[in-house]
């Protein structure tokens, strides 16, 4: 890879590049780095620092990668939750839920419902309607009793 890089920016990497072996499951790009990026600096408690990175991810990734963007939105969510923007988090908490609901996604379904815990205190309308979306969605998935 080294020898690659050399030949293609003359010794020294200028701009960040995608691999073109990547060897995972399905296709790796700037905007997956951008989504691991920000979902990692979410969980170290760095939630403004990961607002940039979540947004660019969300913003790139392509409508066709529901599971990135449904774990992005509910990142984003944790980001703006932690940052203090209740109802930017709940905005988000919907959008991943929507996709979750779309592609079975538990674990995404499982990270609103703890997202939803931490917030519910707050008694704002947006919060009782995720929780209501989230009854919903576990609901129609069958996992109301096991994500209890």
């Amino acid at each position: 890879m080294a020898v690659e890089i050399d030949r293609i920016v003359g010794g020294r990497l200028e701009k960040p590049v995608d691999d073109e072996r990547w060897g995972g499951i399905g296709a790796f790009d700037l905007s997956k780095a951008d989504a691991y990026e920000g979902s990692d600096l979410v969980r170290l408690g760095r939630f403004a620092e990961a607002l940039p990175a979540l947004d660019g991810a969300i913003e790139r990734l392509s409508p066709q990668m529901l599971r990135h963007r449904c774990s992005a939105h509910i990142s984003r969510a944790e980001a703006y939750a932690g940052a203090g923007e209740v109802e930017a988090a709940c905005a988000d908490g919907h959008a991943a839920l929507e996709l979750a609901g779309r592609v079975q996604h538990l674990e995404t379904v499982r990270r609103v419902t703890v997202l939803h815990r931490g917030l519910r205190s707050r008694g704002t309308a947006g919060i009782r309607a995720l929780g209501e979306h989230l009854v919903d969605v576990r609901t129609v998935l069958g996992t109301a009793r096991r994500m209890v």
